[in-house]
C-alpha cells in the first residue's frame, strides 16, 4: 500500500486556459467549461446564468451574495479575456459581464439558434437528397 501514493495524480491549479485563437471555437468551448467548472463550480454557473443582479450601484450597500456574485464574475471575465486572441478579445471588449462574453463568442462562433436549425435542415436536406440520388 504504501506504493501507492506514488501512482497518484496530481492537480495543479496553476493550469492555464486553453488559448482560442477563433478556430476550434467548439474545442475550446468544452475545454473552456471543464477548466472553469475545475477551478470553481460557481464561476461556470456565473458563466451560464449571470451574476446576481445589483439593485444598489452603491457597492457599499451590496449584500453578501452581490459581492460575492461581482467577485466571481470578473474573475471569469479575467479567465475568458486571458484565453482570447486579441482580435476575439476586440470583438467582446463591450461585454460587462462573463455570460455576455460567453454568449457573444457562442453567436459569433455558433450562430444564433435560429441559424443552427438553418444548418441543420439543409444538412437532412442534403442528406435525403443524397440518399434519392444513390
Amino acid at each position: 500500500m504504501s506504493g501507492s501514493s506514488s501512482t497518484a495524480v496530481s492537480y495543479s491549479a496553476n493550469t492555464n486556459p486553453s488559448w482560442f485563437d477563433g478556430t476550434n471555437y467548439t474545442v475550446w468551448k468544452k475545454r473552456m467549461r471543464i477548466y472553469l467548472r475545475g477551478l470553481d463550480e460557481e464561476l461556470w454557473a456565473v458563466v451560464r446564468k449571470g451574476p446576481v443582479p445589483m439593485e444598489d450601484e452603491d457597492e457599499e450597500d451590496w449584500k453578501e451574495e452581490q459581492k460575492i456574485s461581482s467577485h466571481l464574475d470578473s474573475r471569469a471575465m479575467h479567465i475568458l479575456f486571458s484565453a482570447l486572441c486579441p482580435e476575439e478579445r476586440s470583438q467582446v471588449a463591450q461585454c460587462e459581464s462573463a455570460k455576455e462574453i460567453w454568449e457573444s463568442l457562442q453567436t459569433t462562433h455558433e450562430g444564433t439558434s435560429e441559424v443552427k436549425e438553418s444548418r441543420i435542415d439543409v444538412m437532412l436536406n442534403e442528406y435525403e437528397s443524397f440518399g434519392m440520388s444513390s
